[in-house]
């Protein structure tokens, strides 16, 4: 992860929404913000704008919703995130978190990283609402089976 910050802060030369969201995609890609669409002041449904994005990048999006205990996933390793809840601003915001959840750990953990707004108060407090992962189409998950389904093509394992 490379920090990179936000260009556009909500209402900045007028009803322009801000772009913490897509510095916070930079950070976590490690690209220029140029780099990356202001998928928020895109028509239409702004996810499906930044799936379709994702897809072309041969990655795909997570979303966790964070008011109930999210299910944990166990990684060997921490797992960058986007982080979303009311911000102090009054507005939506978006920071850089990472995941943590370990064998040995009961619960998953999040912890704010980065906030890409000049303030960096992060949420001034307030709770977390969703957290979305980036992850690779070229993820290999083991089945019971212990037969691989390569989730890039689609290939389901084959029969023995």
């Amino acid at each position: 992860m490379r920090p990179v910050d936000q260009t556009i802060l909500a209402g900045d030369s007028g009803p322009h929404k801000g772009d913490c969201f897509r510095a916070c995609v930079a950070s976590i890609l490690e690209l220029p913000i140029e780099a990356v669409p202001h998928f928020m002041e895109m028509s239409g449904d702004w996810f499906e704008h930044f799936d379709d994005w994702l897809r072309k990048q041969g990655l795909f999006a997570m979303e966790v919703r964070l008011q109930e205990p999210p299910a944990c996933f166990v990684s060997s390793h921490d797992v960058w995130c986007i982080l979303s809840a009311m911000g102090p601003h009054g507005v939506m915001h978006s920071v850089v978190g990472r995941y943590e959840c370990r064998p040995t750990t009961s619960a998953p953990r999040f912890y704010l990283e980065h906030d890409p707004h000049p303030s960096r108060e992060f949420f001034g407090g307030n709770d977390v609402e969703w957290g979305l992962f980036i992850g690779s189409r070229r993820i290999v998950i083991a089945n019971l089976s212990n037969k691989a389904w390569n989730l890039a093509s689609g290939e389901k394992p084959q029969e023995e």
